[in-house]
C-alpha cells in the first residue's frame, strides 16, 4: 500500500489564531469580544471552536485564547464576524519565530490542542 493511502487524515481545524495590534486588540478583543471582519473558508468554518489572538509588536506572541460563541456574516460584505467568551490570557505565550517576526501575515487554523502544547508558533505547524 502506498503512503497516500496509509496517512490518516487530518481532523478539521478547531482554532482559528488571528492577528491584533494593541488598538484593534483592546477595542474587538478585550472590550467587545469580537472579532471583524474576516474571511472563513466555508470547509472550516463549522468545526470552528476557538479564537486565538497573537499580538503585534511589542508583543510578539499568541497571548490569549477564547471560545467562540458563535459566527455570523458581516453586514453584507461576505465576511465573518466571531463572537466569544471573555479571552484567557495564556500563562506562558507562545512566542514568535524568526520567520513571522514581525508578526503572521494574516489568519491561520490550527487545533488547540496543539496550543497547549506549544512553545514557539512554529510547533503549530503545519497549519490547517
Amino acid at each position: 500500500m502506498d503512503q497516500k493511502h496509509e496517512a490518516k487524515a487530518m481532523p478539521i481545524p478547531d482554532m482559528i489564531v488571528v492577528v491584533a495590534n494593541q488598538i484593534r486588540f483592546r477595542r474587538q478583543v478585550i472590550e467587545q469580544r469580537m472579532w471583524y471582519p474576516i474571511r472563513l473558508d466555508d470547509n472550516r468554518r463549522g468545526a470552528l471552536r476557538w479564537i486565538a489572538i497573537c499580538n503585534t509588536s511589542p508583543v510578539h506572541a499568541i497571548t490569549h485564547l477564547a471560545r467562540m460563541l458563535s459566527i455570523k456574516p458581516y453586514r453584507n460584505s461576505g465576511k465573518y464576524q466571531i463572537n466569544f467568551m471573555e479571552p484567557n490570557q495564556l500563562i506562558n505565550p507562545i512566542r514568535l519565530t524568526s520567520e513571522y517576526v514581525p508578526g503572521l501575515a494574516g489568519h491561520r487554523y490550527s487545533w488547540v490542542q496543539r496550543l497547549f502544547e506549544a512553545k514557539l508558533i512554529s510547533d503549530l505547524k503545519p497549519w490547517g
